[in-house]
């Protein structure tokens, strides 16, 4: 599903646990990747996230540098013209 603005995520799993996904702690993020990986946004919110330069919290079931090293190697791709999904 595609992303336009986060607020309008239907269903997201997110919405459920509010706290979790800018916690601090690394165990908190990994739960916060466990419960996107069950979440019908979960491809269509990395999206946004990298699209934007979401440089914190975890979205799309990935923490800040695991968007930065998606973005860079989306940026590499275009720059040679392939094209990347999360």
């Amino acid at each position: 599903m595609d992303v336009t603005d986060p607020a309008d995520m239907d269903g997201a799993l997110c919405r459920e646990y509010p706290d979790l996904w800018f916690a601090p702690g690394v165990e908190d993020r990994r739960r916060a990747a466990a419960v996107c990986r069950s979440c019908p946004w979960l491809v269509g919110c990395g999206d946004w996230a990298v699209e934007h330069r979401v440089t914190a919290g975890v979205w799309g079931g990935m923490d800040p540098l695991q968007l930065a090293a998606l973005r860079r190697r989306r940026d590499r791709a275009a720059r040679r013209g392939d094209v990347m999904h999360v």
